[in-house]
């Protein structure tokens, strides 16, 4: 069995985003939610373990064999329902601690 882990960095949509896709600027408090949201989303990918969000910015995600490429494949629908209110900014992978 191969765990993996996963560290992902979100930010809110800011001015810089608005455009075609994304017209206007979420309302406040929208972020959290739908950062929360994304949590939850991540908690019922088949293979994820857990995810456990630090703050309301970065989440720590273990899977069970998948491995980076997959995990991005499973993650790309749920950043697309939530890009009206959120950005990814980077998806690490980090050694895990056993």
């Amino acid at each position: 069995m191969k765990i993996m882990q996963f560290r992902l960095e979100f930010r809110s949509v800011d001015s810089s985003d608005i455009g075609v896709e994304c017209p206007f600027l979420p309302d406040a408090g929208q972020y959290e939610r739908h950062f929360n949201y994304i949590v939850q989303d991540i908690c019922n990918f088949d293979g994820v373990v857990s995810a456990v969000a630090l703050n309301a910015e970065a989440v720590f995600v273990r899977t069970v064999s998948l491995d980076l490429s997959e995990f991005k494949s499973l993650l790309k629908p749920a950043l697309q329902h939530h890009f009206q209110y959120l950005r990814i900014v980077k998806i690490d992978e980090v050694e895990v601690d056993l």
